[in-house]
C-alpha cells in the first residue's frame, strides 16, 4: 500500500524543486543540481537539462555535472544531445563527463563522437578525447568502435589521422589490460 506513494516521491520532490527552477538566484540553482541529480528520475533529468541550458554560467556546469552524476541512461541520452549544441568547451567537458558514465548512451554517444566524418579535422582534439574516453571506460563494447578508428585513413590531413589511430590503439591496449603504456595523447612536438 505504502509503495505506489514511495514510488511517487521522485515526482513530487521533481515538481516541488521545478517550482525553485523560477527563482533567478544561480546559487540557489546551483545548491539543486545535486539534489535532482541524486533523485534519478526521468523528471528529474528533464529538470537538470534544463540547468545545463541556463543562461548563467556556473549554474549551467552546475547542471552538466549533475547529470553525469545521475548515472541513469536518460541523463547520458541527455548530455548527448547537449553536445550536439554546445560550443567548443561545452562539448570537451561533455566528453570528460561521458567518461565517468559506464552506460550503453554514453558509450553510444562517445562512439558517434570518436567516428564523427569530420574532412578537415576540425573537432580532432573532441575525436581524440571521446576515444581516450572509451578506453578509460574498460567496456569490451567500446571494442568494435576503437578498431574502427585505429583502421582510419586521413585522406587530407594524414598526420591528424595519425594521431587518432595511435590514440585508439592505446585505447585498445588498455582495454586489454596493458595500462602500462597507456598515457593521455599529448601533440607531437614539431622537430627543426
Amino acid at each position: 500500500m505504502h509503495s505506489g506513494r514511495i514510488a511517487m516521491v521522485p515526482t513530487y520532490a521533481a515538481a516541488a524543486l521545478r517550482e525553485q527552477l523560477e527563482a533567478h538566484d544561480p546559487t540557489t540553482l546551483q545548491d539543486l543540481a545535486p539534489l535532482l541529480s541524486a533523485l534519478r528520475h526521468e523528471s528529474a533529468v528533464e529538470l537538470l537539462e534544463a540547468l545545463s541550458k541556463h543562461r548563467d554560467a556556473s549554474v549551467a556546469r552546475a547542471g552538466l555535472t549533475a547529470l553525469a552524476e545521475n548515472g541513469t541512461p536518460e541523463a547520458a541520452l541527455a548530455l548527448g544531445r547537449h553536445y550536439q549544441t554546445g560550443n567548443k568547451q561545452t562539448r570537451k567537458s561533455i566528453i570528460l563527463l561521458l567518461a565517468n558514465v559506464d552506460q550503453v548512451a554514453s558509450l553510444e554517444t562517445l562512439s558517434r563522437i570518436a567516428q564523427m566524418r569530420d574532412l578537415f579535422n576540425r573537432r580532432l582534439d573532441e575525436r581524440i578525447m571521446a576515444v581516450q574516453a572509451l578506453g578509460r571506460l574498460g567496456n569490451e563494447r567500446a571494442e568494435p568502435t576503437l578498431n574502427v578508428v585505429a583502421s582510419t585513413r586521413g585522406i587530407f590531413r594524414r598526420r591528424a589521422a595519425a594521431r587518432l589511430r595511435h590514440a585508439a590503439s592505446r585505447a585498445l591496449a588498455r582495454l586489454h589490460g596493458d595500462t602500462d603504456t597507456y598515457t593521455v595523447e599529448q601533440r607531437p612536438t614539431r622537430q627543426g
